[in-house]
């Protein structure tokens, strides 16, 4: 990527469902002459209350906020917990600020943006509140980024994919490296803990500095587990997957609170459902979740994906514990959006089953 200087969108910027892409638009946003359109809303209002912190004029409706960039003034925001989209806003919009902005949270928290911060020449401070548990993190603005070469660590989701498929595929030993210590990389190999996945991690910094672990997963007996509330709503569009992976474990598997997999042009939740009982799994629908009993031999099957991408992988991921030909239609756009990780597979599987 060549940086230089910022013009106003056309139309308005899609932050899509992420709370970090919402937070690094505004706070970019902020530092310059224009109004900005971000549609989105996922985790919008701390966001603009930490952006308001610093002077930023932000209105917002139902579809998204509208930031009207200016002068910035010094500023001092308190966050209920760590948050990466909360920082990313605060500290780019502080860039461009005229003073001291100083961000306090009540826990350490993931590092990486200040990683990103430093690599790129900002002066920046983390400092332990004295007599408290919480952290002071602050720059001095107005500061220019350098340019940086960034080894960044793997996507969390990927990892999943990954890690999950090898723990319920028959003799498989999987080296993944470049794993990420962020807030969900961790819920990862937590959750596929909870499945009683046998993996062995070892922690280091990449050349960027960044924390990264290095995990080992082999074929494991899966065992039943559970998903509710917060871990649901962490893990929402990986249900799917996290669907197949318990049709592998022993037990009941019950998850809920995913009701809004049912949102949108496809309800994803009856779709996965629908396919892997024409797998052969026992699957039990409820209005918020399902519940799978495991383990069972998936059989290939004609399977359809109806456009969605994220049931479209999770299916061909079935694919491959399943026994003969698996075959899926209207996949979306999986092969694009997930081509890193099919080279991945392709690389590592020995015996690859087909989906079309």
């Amino acid at each position: 990527m060549t940086g230089g200087s910022l013009r106003a969108a056309d139309g308005a910027l899609d932050a899509g469902d992420s709370r970090v892409t919402l937070g690094c638009l505004a706070g970019l946003a902020a530092g310059v002459n224009f109004r900005t359109r971000i549609s989105g809303t996922a985790g919008r209002d701390v966001v603009l209350a930490a952006l308001k912190a610093l002077g930023v004029r932000v209105d917002a409706d139902g579809s998204g906020i509208a930031v009207n960039g200016g002068a910035l003034s010094a500023g001092t925001f308190d966050a209920e917990a760590p948050d990466t989209a909360v920082k990313a806003a605060f500290f780019l919009a502080g860039l461009a600020a005229q003073g001291e902005v100083r961000l306090r949270q009540p826990a350490s928290g993931d590092d990486d943006l200040e990683v990103l911060l430093k690599a790129a020449g900002i002066a920046f401070e983390k400092v332990k509140e004295v007599g408290k548990d919480g952290y002071d993190l602050f720059l001095t603005g107005p500061q220019t980024a350098q340019p940086a070469l960034h080894d960044l660590p793997g996507d969390p989701d990927v990892a999943l994919y990954l890690l999950g498929a090898a723990a319920m595929l028959p003799q498989s030993e999987l080296m993944v490296h470049g794993v990420g210590n962020d807030w969900k990389s961790r819920r990862v190999l937590e959750l596929l803990r909870r499945f009683n996945a046998q993996i062995d991690i070892q922690v280091a910094r990449s050349a960027s500095k960044f924390a990264v672990r290095t995990v080992r997963v082999k074929k494991s007996e899966l065992r039943r587990s559970r998903l509710a509330g917060d871990l649901t709503a962490l893990f929402l569009d990986e249900v799917p997957f996290i669907a197949v992976l318990a049709t592998q474990a022993a037990g009941e598997t019950v998850i809920r609170n995913a009701e809004g997999l049912r949102k949108g042009p496809v309800d994803r939740l009856a779709c996965v459902i629908e396919n892997l009982r024409r797998m052969g799994a026992r699957v039990g629908e409820m209005p918020d979740g399902l519940v799978v009993q495991g383990s069972v031999r998936l059989q290939g099957a004609e399977l359809d994906a109806a456009g969605d991408v994220r049931v479209a992988l999770a299916l061909a991921l079935a694919g491959l514990a399943a026994e003969g030909e698996t075959q899926i239609a209207r996949t979306g756009t999986m092969g694009e959006d997930f081509v890193a990780l099919f080279e991945r597979l392709s690389a590592v599987v020995n015996e690859k089953r087909g989906a079309s």
